[in-house]
């Protein structure tokens, strides 16, 4: 078996929900912050999975950080995959990631084209849906044209 390397992935210092101008995508910050707050303390259902999408600079990336960062204060461990950073490495560190209560994927696009990445990416979405956690996707295409083929 071999040994599992941690990411020095991080949050940016800045990325809440207190700091970011919603414009008028307010519902989608309010139902992002709520859904956070139920998978993390377990009270009520949770919107088991969420696509944010918008064009670079939108907030996606700064709305996904936030909720990590939610979840970190309500005492959680979530995990943020930044896709566009950790491309050169194995799909497989997305093995496992389920049993984290939220897991926020950034740049789910640029998965797009590469087999072993799409269906990784296919394999978490499935294994979420049976997991209790929340799954929260960024991308900067509506769900309907990532380019994904899974």
């Amino acid at each position: 078996m071999s040994q599992q390397l941690p990411l020095n992935l991080r949050l940016k210092d800045a990325s809440s929900f207190g700091n970011f101008f919603p414009g008028p995508n307010r519902e989608v910050l309010e139902q992002l912050r709520a859904s956070v707050v139920k998978a993390a303390t377990q009270t009520g259902a949770a919107t088991s999975m969420l696509y944010l999408w918008g064009a670079e600079g939108s907030g996606r990336t700064h709305l996904l950080q936030a909720a990590c960062r939610l979840a970190q204060e309500l005492g959680v461990a979530p995990a943020y995959v930044p896709l566009a950073d950790v491309m050169a490495l194995t799909p497989s560190l997305l093995e496992g990631i389920e049993a984290m209560p939220l897991v926020c994927l950034d740049d789910v696009e640029r998965v797009a084209g590469k087999p072993e990445w799409e269906a990784a990416l296919f394999s978490v979405v499935e294994r979420m849906r049976a997991a209790s956690g929340m799954l929260a996707i960024g991308a900067g295409a509506p769900p309907d044209r990532p380019g994904l083929k899974l």
